[in-house]
């Protein structure tokens, strides 16, 4: 009796070690990568992530939307200047595209200039105070960065109460040289309360 159970402890072994192999060996495959809740395309394995596709905020408060580069390939990527060289599309609940403040106005001089028949004697175009250092992401790495959509650059006036929706893209350099990509990221919801 015993020779029988050793027998059949055996054949269970040699059953249940190769699928215990496989099992171990595809295991790795499942590992959760990010937290990310929305993500680009991945173009050239490169994506831009946000870590919180829905912001809430109140009326007049800055609007942040945090950014992520995740970069899965084996070299190190050059994605720009930080927080700047974003284009950014921000657009109410009915589809309607919001103009920058600064377009905004640049808008209301023209046709001021316009009906009074004045010259244009030019813009005088904003600098940007602080440091826009590049911005990279290593090999199999990622990278942080942010959009403040109601200051500076990106100066959207979203003090209306209501959803918008906001679309960002931005330019690479391409793995080909002497190319660019564009990693396009969309449905960012902001909620203005």
């Amino acid at each position: 009796m015993n020779k029988r159970i050793l027998i059949l402890l055996i054949g269970t072994l040699l059953v249940a070690l190769p699928v215990l192999a496989i099992i171990e060996s595809h295991s790795h495959s499942f590992v959760k990568t990010s937290d990310f809740e929305r993500c680009s395309n991945e173009v050239e394995e490169l994506k831009l992530c946000v870590e919180n596709s829905i912001v809430t905020v109140s009326s007049g408060e800055q609007v942040q939307i945090k950014l992520v580069w995740v970069n899965s390939s084996d070299a190190d990527r050059r994605i720009g200047n930080r927080r700047s060289g974003y284009s950014v599309t921000v657009t109410d609940k009915n589809g309607k595209k919001l103009i920058p403040v600064f377009e905004q106005k640049l808008i209301e001089r023209q046709e001021r200039i316009r009906k009074s028949g004045e010259e244009d004697k030019g813009i005088i175009l904003r600098t940007f105070s602080g440091s826009d250092r590049g911005l990279y992401a290593e090999a199999k790495g990622i990278e942080k960065d942010k959009i403040l959509l109601n200051d500076k650059m990106y100066d959207y006036d979203l003090t209306s109460k209501g959803i918008y929706f906001v679309t960002i893209s931005k330019k690479v350099a391409s793995l080909e040289k002497g190319k660019t990509i564009e990693i396009v990221l969309n449905d960012i919801e902001i909620r203005v309360k």
